[in-house]
Order: C-alpha cells, then sequence, then structure tokens
C-alpha cells in the first residue's frame, strides 16, 4: 500500500476517533441545549459523516503529498496548522454568523479543527517521511 493511501486512513480514523469524543461526548450537552437546530438521532446521516470525513482526509494528505517537499515534524505541524486556520475559521465563527449557535460552540468546533489539523499534520509527515514521497 502505498504512503498517500496510508496516510489517507491514518488521518481518516484520527480525526473520526476525535469527532467521536469532541462531538459524541465533550459537545453533546451543548448539542442537547440546541436540539431545535440538528436532525434527531436517527436521522443522522451517519454513513455521509464518514464519506465526507474520508474526502477531507484524502485532501489534506494529497496537499501534503503534492505541495509539500518536507517530510519533517515541524513541517507536518505547520501545516496542519495552516490548514485548521484555513478550515476552523469557517467552522466555528463562520457558522457562528449565519446560525443561532452559541458562540462557545462555534469556538469548540474551531479548536477541534485545530487539534484535528496538528494531529494530521504529524501522522502526514510521519508517515511521509523527509524526501519520501511516492507517486
Amino acid at each position: 500500500m502505498n504512503k498517500f493511501v496510508i496516510a489517507t486512513v491514518s488521518v481518516f480514523l484520527a480525526w473520526s476517533f476525535l469527532d467521536f469524543i469532541v462531538h459524541g461526548l465533550l459537545l453533546a450537552g451543548s448539542y442537547a441545549d440546541t436540539a431545535s437546530l440538528w436532525r434527531p438521532q436517527p436521522e443522522m446521516k451517519l454513513g455521509l459523516i464518514s464519506l465526507t470525513t474520508l474526502a477531507s482526509a484524502a485532501g489534506f494528505s494529497a496537499i501534503y503529498k503534492f505541495l509539500v517537499n518536507s517530510g519533517s515534524q515541524r513541517t507536518g505541524i505547520i501545516y496542519g496548522l495552516l490548514f485548521a486556520m484555513a478550515t476552523g475559521v469557517a467552522a466555528g465563527p463562520g457558522v457562528y454568523a449565519v446560525m443561532p449557535v452559541p458562540m462557545g460552540l462555534g469556538l469548540a468546533w474551531m479548536a477541534a479543527v485545530f487539534v484535528e489539523g496538528l494531529l494530521g499534520g504529524l501522522i502526514v509527515a510521519g508517515i511521509t517521511g523527509i524526501g519520501e514521497h511516492d507517486d
């Protein structure tokens, strides 16, 4: 299996685990308090959530593979944090701007994206290795 596939699957699994911790456990009370904004649990599209997480992990890994020339952990951290900055602000405060969610929930989403970006960057850098990009 090539490094891109391994990185994509690894990032997908890490992000899915973190999503369970963040959304399923840590933010469960906030979601209960704002239940009128969400689908009821039986109507949640869990397959679609997994598919979008997989697509995001593949895109994240592909950007690193094709545009980053270093496999160092430092580069992975910087990449992950920059990716998180680009996506986390939209996922948190950006959603708060258009939906009646509490600001604290938006900030929690943004923080979660930063943790996921940092972890994803470390994963792709660790799997890729310095200058060892697969084709």
